[in-house]
This record gives C-alpha cells, sequence and structure tokens, in this order.
C-alpha cells in the first residue's frame, strides 16, 4: 500500500460523496472544520445563526449554506425537515456559545446565562440528533462527531463558567448515550474536546480529526473523547 505523502495527505477524497451537517459553522472552529470536510470531498451544509454577520466559512460548490438557529427544539427540527430529503450521512455538531456569569453576578444575569447555553448548547441540539438517529436508522447507520470542549474537566480554573461547564458535559452524555445504544444500528458518536485555553491546540488540529472521524471507520472509537489539551488535563 502506497503511503500518503505530504503532497496527497491521507484524508484526501475520503469523504467524496458524504453529505455534512455542520452547525455553527462560522463559530469557533468551525470555519476550519467546514474547510478541512471539504477538502476531503464532502458535501457539507453549513448551518449559521440568522444573526451571524461573519464570513461563511470556505463557501464553494461543495458548501451549501443554511442561515437559521438551533437554539430551540422548534428551529432544530425546522433545520432537519429543510435537508431530510437529502441523505446526510454525518453531523458535526460544533458548541455554539460560551455565556459567562459567576456568583457575584445578578440573579437576572445568572438565570440569562443559564437559559441562553442551555438552549443553544443542549436543547436545540439534542432535538437535532434526535431527529438525525431517525434518519440513520433508515438509512443504514451514520455519524454524529459534538465538537466540545475541555470545560468540564477545566472550568473550574474559571468562576464564570457554570452554565458553560454544566452545558458542555451534557450534549457529551447525550452523544455517549447514542454511541452505547445505537451502534449495533451502525450509528457511531464521537466527542472531540479542543481546550479552548491553550493556544498549542489549533483549529486546523480540530478540523483534521473531525475529518478522520467523519470517515465512518472508527467504529472501536465510537463513544471515545478525543481530549485536545496539549496535556494541560490528563484523565
Amino acid at each position: 500500500m502506497a503511503q500518503p505523502t505530504a503532497q496527497q495527505p491521507a484524508s484526501e477524497n475520503e469523504l467524496t460523496g458524504k453529505r455534512i451537517l455542520l452547525t455553527n459553522a462560522t463559530s469557533g472552529n468551525g470555519p476550519a472544520i467546514a474547510g478541512a470536510l471539504t477538502a476531503a470531498g464532502a458535501m457539507v451544509l453549513t448551518q449559521v445563526s440568522q444573526e451571524d454577520h461573519s464570513p461563511a466559512p470556505l463557501l464553494n460548490s461543495q458548501q451549501k449554506l443554511i442561515q437559521t438557529t438551533i437554539d430551540s427544539p422548534e428551529s432544530a427540527r425546522a433545520l432537519w425537515e429543510g435537508i431530510e430529503h437529502e441523505v446526510i450521512d454525518v453531523v458535526v455538531l460544533n458548541s455554539a456559545c460560551m455565556p459567562r456569569a459567576s456568583v457575584t453576578d445578578t440573579d437576572s444575569e445568572w438565570d440569562a446565562a443559564w437559559q441562553e447555553v442551555w438552549s443553544s448548547n443542549v436543547v436545540g441540539p439534542s432535538a437535532l440528533m434526535k431527529a438525525a438517529v431517525a434518519h440513520f436508522l433508515g438509512n443504514g447507520g451514520g455519524v454524529f462527531i459534538t465538537v466540545s470542549d475541555c470545560s468540564p474537566n477545566i472550568s473550574q480554573m474559571e468562576s464564570d463558567l457554570f452554565a458553560y461547564g454544566a452545558s458542555i458535559a451534557a450534549i457529551e452524555s447525550v452523544t455517549k448515550t447514542i454511541a452505547r445504544n445505537y451502534a449495533a444500528a451502525n450509528i457511531l458518536a464521537h466527542i472531540v474536546a479542543p481546550d479552548h485555553h491553550t493556544t498549542t491546540t489549533t483549529p486546523d488540529q480540530v478540523g483534521r480529526i473531525t475529518t478522520f472521524l467523519a470517515a465512518g471507520k472508527a467504529r472501536h472509537l465510537s463513544g471515545a473523547t478525543f481530549d485536545m489539551n496539549s496535556g494541560t488535563f490528563i484523565k
């Protein structure tokens, strides 16, 4: 077998023919993930917020822009209903928001942060995953990749990330539950957890590992969490 060269990465054309939904495509690692997936040959449906005025990530003939929100069950289901006529092979959930609220803030500020982060990072994405599971069951399987954060383990370092850390732990639990219960139906679910505190973990690295997992060849890694934290936290 020929070894991949620098001119021909191992992931080149690996995703040709696959349709991938990427949420929050302009947030955090989103643009790098979109670029890596399209470079590997995938058709990427990039969801961006209706209020997001950031540049769309590398739009080309292999990307389709979907401008909507997934911060409620209703909006998440509406998004899926708009694309379910297509066969979606992979869903990449890119974490959306990180509001800050500490115990010294007002009750209204605390409540607002929890409501925002729970809607955007847990309730909406979970409704989308529910719809996607049903779709995958009818199409021979599929892959979930939840791009979260190391925050459940390190958010204790920052006294205003209570809500964010809890939301990441919750959506990771949803992902692992899917992995545990639907492996026999060829539905895989992975978690990629970069550390926003470090500068050594780059968006390009997140894009590469997401591309590797999107190929659907790592069945033995379903349910696993890929901590990308440069050794700042070791389980």
